[in-house]
């Protein structure tokens, strides 16, 4: 059994300490009498817990392809509102690291058509690799913006940085690449690479920029739509067009006519 066989046959042994967890921290959340910093890193508990659950999930299932991520479940995201949820989530680890972590979103509208699940993901583990692998006292600024069309999601810190050798490393399965996590953290080697696996099921990419002694800049470019048109898509079901006149044509306009008359044959059926 290789590596990656070892680790998708434990997943079955995790899914049961994680579902405790979340059903204990449900539980005291019940509770009226709290205090309201215990009870936001409860929900922190809570919410954690349900996305790892979820992530074991998923990595339990067959391998997805680019059509399996996006079939069906793409809807209008407003990149900056999402920002600003998974940096909200990460502010108390970053306190217990006494670092500065910093939000600016742009103010005009940033919209991208995509699996919300799946890009939050992609989120979560850049701005979790800058404080993991960032010191003490270290500063981490996220970004999120457009430029024509493409929107970006970038994440910058002013940790050690990475090599060249390990730029070009650092986006493969299972490699560690560059430094360590300088808490308690641990580092499985697979957070990048989901990156560049989601931005790529996307039509989108991720770059990395930085150099040793400098800190580093991850950007998750996806491609950007408009508030209208991504929630048009989400309403539309996605159907099969044949080739053939446009409506504006007679021979469209008769399409038309036909097409109206179908209508009314298959509402006589379903009423009969």
């Amino acid at each position: 059994m290789n590596r990656l066989e070892q680790i998708l046959a434990d997943l079955h042994d995790l899914k049961s300490p994680l579902l405790a967890i979340k059903h204990l921290s449900t539980a005291l959340l019940d509770q009226e009498e709290m205090p309201d910093q215990s009870r936001r890193k409860l929900r922190l508990i809570q919410t954690s817990a349900a996305e790892a659950m979820d992530t074991l999930t998923k990595l339990g299932e067959s391998e997805p392809t680019p059509t399996d991520a996006r079939s069906g479940t793409n809807e209008p995201i407003d990149l900056a509102r999402l920002t600003r949820d998974v940096v909200r989530k990460f502010h108390t680890r970053a306190e217990e690291k006494k670092q500065t972590l910093c939000c600016s979103v742009a103010s005009d509208a940033c919209y991208v058509d995509a699996d919300k699940g799946l890009v939050r993901k992609a989120m979560v583990n850049l701005v979790g690799n800058a404080i993991k692998f960032s010191p003490q006292g270290a500063r981490v600024e996220v970004r999120t913006g457009r430029r024509k069309d493409t929107a970006y999601f970038a994440v910058s810190d002013n940790g050690p940085g990475l090599s060249e050798a390990d730029r070009e490393q650092v986006f493969q399965a299972f490699e560690s690449a560059g430094p360590h996590p300088t808490g308690d953290e641990e580092s499985t080697g697979l957070g990048l690479y989901l990156v560049r696996r989601i931005a790529h099921e996307h039509n989108g990419e991720v770059a990395v920029s930085s150099s040793e002694g400098t800190g580093s800049t991850f950007t998750l470019h996806l491609p950007a739509t408009e508030p209208g048109d991504a929630e048009a898509s989400s309403r539309t079901p996605s159907i099969s067009k044949a080739s053939g006149p446009s409506p504006n044509s007679s021979s469209g306009a008769e399409g038309q006519r036909q097409a109206r008359v179908a209508r009314r044959h298959v509402g006589h059926q379903r009423s009969g």
